[in-house]
């Protein structure tokens, strides 16, 4: 059943009373062509059905009377908006700013809006958030993903919303997905260290509970392991994800015993943090000690060697593989996109060799 709304909108007279000036309605333009209500509302939303002809009558009719659809009936009619939602741990991180900005680029180009929800990796807010997603009748959600989360996708399912997830592969979780290869560039970096002459490599970890921080702690001892050493694992420190965090962390090395020469920070921020630390407390990167980070973050101004993700082209093909759902364009098997990553070499390691 077809919902015919109007609004009424306030505005001022030239004498500065308030007058009331009601919004044209679709029983207007039919009054107005002749045509029934239903002719007229599928020729609006070009739904098929109608005579060329009649649409264009239709049409120029309705621009002639100054006609302004009515999103918010047209949305209750149909159960949805032209909304997607985005869910993400921490939009502050500008890992997750670039990559909502790309997002919000693809759906303005498909004329849709976009819902930022922020949950801090907590599980409540997580589930909290797709159930507001699902109250705000967003047409699709795209989720930032921190393990094999199969609850929440259940959740998803329930509440029949399309979605597209980041941050795992859809062989974890079955689901349309877009990823970095963080496995790659964290061997990447590792090999990097290695040619470079370092021996006592290390790893903040971002946390157990973090997909990210295990498939780049899995490449270090590949590569590591390839060369013929190993990850001892008095060099792998937990947990940081932030500034601050990485600050504490580098703190607590400036007095650690049997110092590696060389460490690999779970991202960018955490490296800039231990940095901050390190310095404070009279070491100096790289001579004293050798940083490599993640993300490559466009904010950086310390000269540090990352792992570069490609976060903006993660937004625009998780939009795509969501809007491709939301046109029933999918194919029905689950679509994994893994995108490659690059160590870019700048002056925070110190050759040894």
């Amino acid at each position: 059943m077809l919902f015919y709304g109007f609004c009424v909108i306030l505005k001022s007279n030239r004498f500065g009373k308030r007058g009331i000036t009601v919004r044209l309605t679709i029983s207007d333009i039919a009054k107005k062509t002749g045509y029934a209500k239903s002719t007229v509302s599928a020729a609006l939303n070009n739904k098929p059905g109608v005579k060329p002809k009649t649409r264009e009558e239709i049409q120029r009719i309705a621009a002639e009377m100054n006609y302004i659809p009515n999103e918010f009936a047209r949305n209750l009619s149909m159960q949805t908006t032209n909304t997607i939602g985005i869910i993400v741990r921490d939009i502050t991180n500008p890992f997750y700013a670039k990559i909502c900005r790309a997002i919000e680029n693809t759906a303005s180009e498909h004329a849709y809006t976009t819902l930022i929800l922020n949950t801090d990796g907590i599980r409540e807010k997580e589930l909290n958030a797709i159930r507001v997603m699902s109250g705000q009748m967003v047409s699709g959600v795209i989720i930032d993903i921190s393990g094999k989360d199969t609850d929440l996708l259940m959740e998803l399912n329930k509440f029949g919303l399309p979605f597209v997830v980041f941050g795992t592969t859809a062989g974890e979780l079955a689901a349309d997905s877009v990823e970095a290869d963080d496995y790659n560039g964290a061997y990447q970096a590792a090999e990097y260290l290695y040619s470079c002459g370092h021996r006592k490599i290390g790893f903040v970890h971002g946390g157990m509970e973090s997909v990210y921080s295990q498939r780049r702690l899995r490449g270090i001892r590949k590569a590591l392991e390839h060369n013929g050493i190993e990850l001892e694992e008095k060099y792998i420190f937990y947990k940081a994800k932030t500034i601050q965090e990485g600050y504490l962390m580098g703190k607590k090395l400036v007095n650690f015993e049997d110092l590696p020469t060389a460490i690999i920070a779970y991202n960018d921020l955490v490296a800039v943090g231990m940095i901050r630390a390190l310095e404070e407390n009279g070491r100096q990167v790289p001579d004293d000690i050798s940083i490599i980070g993640f993300d490559d973050i466009e904010l950086m101004t310390f000269p540090l060697t990352t792992v570069q993700i490609p976060e903006y082209e993660m937004g625009e093909k998780a939009a795509e593989l969501l809007f491709d759902k939301i046109m029933g364009k999918a194919s029905g098997r689950p679509r994994e996109i893994l995108l490659d990553t690059e160590l870019v070499v700048r002056k925070s390691v110190k050759r040894l060799l």
